[in-house]
């Protein structure tokens, strides 16, 4: 396969492309800026960045004629803070929404095989209990831009499917964890997951409010894997799928961390003291991903004790310090 994977140098997307190499498959990353010398290295010779907007509409077109993929990821997004939408709010529609319409009448055009458009648990209406959620569960009708653009992408996925005949899924991810990590202009918001493992790595106690709080965690190892089976699923039966882990709590989060890091130290108490703050309930429970594992047999490679292992190893490994990560 040929596949085009936009926002290819963020968190998320450097795991997709590095799963997707590791199968075989040529892959081009789209990246507003090249990743780390290293980074590309490891990655290997089937893949390619190309460095470009995902705003800049008719360069994203041409690069997708030209190119010929067969597939398209759409990963790129700003996961923006709440200053975020006061200082840039066009910035953040016309990258989480407006270039999910560019891709798709591109994709049209060039006769791509099947789109996938990583969508969000951030949709999801908020619940009560930790009871878990399938894809038919309610959505947000307001809220931050984050959830409302992936809302409005997902339409636009259906639209191009019920108008064109486009194969186009939407994928709603749950929390994502993993190596590539790390802040950048689009992300700011860290995992509770990276916050565990680099307080124990710098040698400080880990400060936690709420032990029972139920989280479904997934490492970017399982995300790129079951966006490689879901290219490839030959019978897929919804235009809409979940993605997540196994439901966790805290405490067994933070267990696993303690269990990595030799030597690390947790107290539980209050929210005011924290420095692993968590809500004192979750505004979701933890999506049900059974539909994901009918149609094409994935399941998580990795629990969450297994995630951390090799998370803390690949960082440990890398030389990475109090900065967070060695390529922050």
């Amino acid at each position: 396969m040929r596949i085009l994977v936009t926002g290819a140098g963020g968190f998320v997307g450097l795991h997709i492309v590095s799963e997707l190499a590791a199968a075989g498959h040529t892959v081009l990353g789209l990246s507003r800026a090249l990743p780390a010398p290293e980074t590309r290295t490891a990655l290997g010779e089937h893949v390619t960045f190309h460095i470009g907007d995902v705003r800049d509409h008719l360069a994203i077109e041409e690069l997708v004629v030209a190119w010929q993929p067969t597939q398209i990821i759409h990963a790129a997004a700003i996961t923006p803070s709440a200053e975020d939408e006061d200082t840039r709010p066009r910035e953040i529609v016309e990258t989480n929404d407006l270039s999910t319409l560019t891709l798709l009448t591109a994709a049209v055009r060039a006769g791509v095989e099947r789109v996938l458009f990583l969508s969000s648990a951030a949709v999801y209406a908020e619940t009560a209990g930790d009871s878990r959620l399938s894809e038919n569960a309610p959505v947000r009708r307001h809220g931050g831009l984050y959830a409302l653009t992936k809302l409005a992408s997902e339409g636009y996925c259906r639209w191009a499917a019920g108008r064109y005949g486009l194969d186009a899924r939407c994928v709603r991810i749950g929390p994502v964890y993993g190596f590539y990590e790390r802040p950048t202009a689009s992300r700011q918001a860290m995992s509770h997951v990276y916050r565990a493992v680099h307080l124990a790595l710098r040698g400080e106690t880990l400060r936690c409010n709420n032990p029972a709080a139920v989280y479904d965690w997934v490492s970017g190892e399982d995300v790129g894997q079951a966006l490689l089976q879901l290219l490839t699923a030959p019978d897929l039966t919804r235009d809409t799928y979940n993605l997540a882990g196994e439901a966790t709590t805290m405490e067994r989060m933070v267990r696993a961390v303690t269990a990595a890091i030799p030597g690390s130290r947790v107290v539980w108490g209050s929210a005011e003291d924290a420095n692993l703050p968590v809500p004192a309930r979750n505004p979701r429970g933890p999506l049900d991903a059974s539909a994901l594992e009918r149609d094409t047999g994935y399941r998580p490679r990795r629990t969450i004790e297994s995630g951390i292992r090799a998370y803390v190893a690949a960082l440990t490994s890398a030389g990475a310090t109090t900065s967070g990560h060695a390529e922050a």
